[in-house]
């Protein structure tokens, strides 16, 4: 029979192995979070381009609206105290420094509507960068009205 100090030691040596892996497992769960920031915001940017040039080349009484039902994401112009502007025809803009690695990389925003109601909206816009596997966030915005 085994006495109560080596049952111990093996339980707390499994503790800590657990508690290990935890943390991996934590890490790998950022991993995919991040990983799937950064394809919504591809996919975002060629959705929001199809549908504004959709829009144009169709002359659609039924328009897209970019912000109001999903994120749309644009290059970004400039990032001012009280704005982020967007790029015309979703030409490349501003380049942006990667804080781990200190590479360029273009900057691009969100836009969207995140609170509807009669009695008021949020719109807010988002500044960031993907570089080095992540997404590094620059400046965010909201506002009461849209600002597009």
């Amino acid at each position: 029979m085994q006495n109560l100090d080596t049952v111990l030691q093996g339980t707390k040596r499994e503790l800590i192995k657990l508690k290990k892996e935890k943390e991996v497992f934590t890490e790998l769960e950022r991993k995919e979070e991040n990983f799937n920031k950064i394809i919504e915001s591809i996919e975002g940017l060629e959705r929001t381009k199809r549908e504004t040039n959709r829009k144009k080349r169709d002359s659609l009484d039924k328009y897209y609206d970019p912000g109001k039902y999903d994120t749309a994401f644009y290059y970004v112009k400039s990032i001012e105290e009280n704005n982020i502007k967007r790029t015309e025809n979703f030409n490349p803009g501003i380049s942006e420094k990667c804080p781990d690695c200190g590479k360029e990389a273009l900057a691009l925003m969100s836009y969207s509507q995140t609170y509807d109601s009669p009695e008021g909206d949020t719109w807010e816009k988002e500044a960031f960068i993907i570089h080095c596997d992540k997404i590094h966030y620059l400046k965010k915005i909201a506002r009461s009205n849209r600002f597009l």
